[in-house]
């Protein structure tokens, strides 16, 4: 409100201003017109948190592929199932997974990235799965494991053609049977269900 009875220009931070005397029918109007703008933005922030999906957010590109991958990518998101994602070194598997993550119910807990390394079958196994202390050679203490770490969560296995082969047959009944197959000793394992299959 002001008291000068021209003003060239709004003060700073306002969306209009009034003049004494104030007219009752243009301070009428002017709250009217407040309260249609602020629904206008809050209506604004609705549609833009909706429309800015994890997988808009991180895929670059409004190509038609790219769109397709965002809608193929927001679909996996909605289904509890496991993903297979195939693609050269290089090509974005670890940001697909990482949308797929973010846009499911599973997205409030981890995110667990492993990329399989050179070593033996326990090494990976108990990486994956855990141990218990003395499972095998150089195991001075218990494991509890990414599987179980991504448990209500993904777990995103890298260069999964890395991963021994008596490794992936666990990973198989991670898969099938939502268990854990913890090494106990080197003749049998402890079997740890799953809460909620990681992906």
């Amino acid at each position: 409100m002001t008291g000068v009875q021209t003003c060239a220009l709004p003060i700073f931070g306002a969306s209009s201003f009034l003049e004494k005397p104030v007219d009752p029918a243009h301070l009428a109007a002017l709250a009217k017109d407040a309260a249609a703008q602020a629904e206008l933005r809050r209506e604004h922030a609705r549609l833009a948190a909706r429309s800015a999906s994890p997988a808009q957010e991180l895929l670059c590109g409004t190509s038609a592929a790219i769109q397709a991958l965002r809608e193929k990518l927001a679909f996996l998101s909605a289904t509890p199932q496991s993903v297979l994602i195939l693609g050269e070194t290089g090509s974005g598997k670890g940001v697909c997974a990482r949308a797929i993550h973010e846009g499911s119910s599973r997205r409030t807990g981890k995110f667990v990235h492993y990329q399989p390394h050179f070593g033996g079958g326990d090494i990976v196994h108990s990486e994956l799965f855990g141990h218990v202390r003395g499972s095998f050679t150089g195991a001075s203490e218990a494991r509890r494991g990414l599987a179980l770490e991504a448990d209500r969560g993904t777990l995103f296995i890298d260069e999964l053609d890395e991963v021994p082969l008596e490794t992936q047959v666990k990973l198989l009944d991670l898969v099938q049977e939502k268990r854990v197959d913890r090494k106990s000793t080197r003749l049998n394992s402890s079997h740890i269900p799953l809460s909620r299959m990681p992906s």
